[in-house]
């Protein structure tokens, strides 16, 4: 932070520097579980909506397209509570 702040403007970094520490801490965070659990979640996106998109008819003159969002839900558990993080933060009346 204090680099930001130096008078000489050659001594400050630039964008990409910044950029660039600001990420990577976040990144090495990310532990394998996670970065597998996401592979995981993006290949069954993919094949799942390569599915749907291919069944769908689509008006010729139609500006926008909707889809169903059960294909990417449907597998997904309704009452995970394995992640209560941000549960504890929850305030009942």
């Amino acid at each position: 932070m204090k680099n930001c702040w130096d008078e000489d403007q050659d001594k400050r970094p630039s964008a990409i520097e910044i950029v660039k520490l600001v990420n990577d801490p976040y990144c090495s965070v990310i532990d394998e579980e996670i970065k597998k659990q996401i592979e995981k979640a993006e290949e069954y996106r993919r094949t799942k909506f390569l599915s749907t998109r291919n069944s769908q008819s689509i008006h010729p003159q139609a500006c926008y397209t909707s889809r169903l969002l059960n294909p990417f839900t449907q597998d997904l558990s309704k009452d995970d509570t394995s992640c209560t993080e941000c549960l504890d933060c929850v305030i009942i009346d």
